[in-house]
């Protein structure tokens, strides 16, 4: 069973109005509208309102719609992606940094740093 068909079993089971379930899980009237007819999906802090609310596990309110579960791991994939961004250029800077203090600027030292910053704005683009 698809989600929004089990959002508005549950809801019906309850007797509730959309505007009554709409005010449990702090979200407006449209929005259950819309995850009842399937236009929208709720965000993972609804589900879990949701789940509580109903009494339901998460498996049982979700497994079975997969739209759900790809919107959330794709979100949770972005979410690692901007951290993983940073890394490059976080070890660009503190490479750069160190390179400033070595006695001898036409080192050895000098090429393998400057190697290794190149490399480390590369690493988001290898990792995924």
């Amino acid at each position: 069973m698809k989600i929004s068909k089990k959002i508005k079993e549950e809801r019906l089971s309850k007797q509730w109005t959309q505007e009554q379930l709409a005010k449990e899980i702090l979200v407006s009237k449209r929005t259950i509208t819309n995850w009842e007819t399937g236009k929208t999906i709720p965000d993972i802090e609804s589900v879990i309102r949701l789940a509580k609310l109903f009494q339901l596990s998460l498996d049982d309110l979700m497994l079975e719609d997969s739209a759900v579960v790809k919107e959330i791991q794709r979100k949770e994939k972005i979410a690692k992606l901007t951290g993983i961004y940073y890394i490059g250029p976080v070890l660009t800077g503190i490479i750069l940094v160190v390179m400033m203090y070595l006695p001898n600027p036409n080192s050895e030292w000098m090429l393998g740093l400057i190697a290794v910053a190149s490399m480390s704005n590369l690493l988001p683009l290898y990792l995924f």
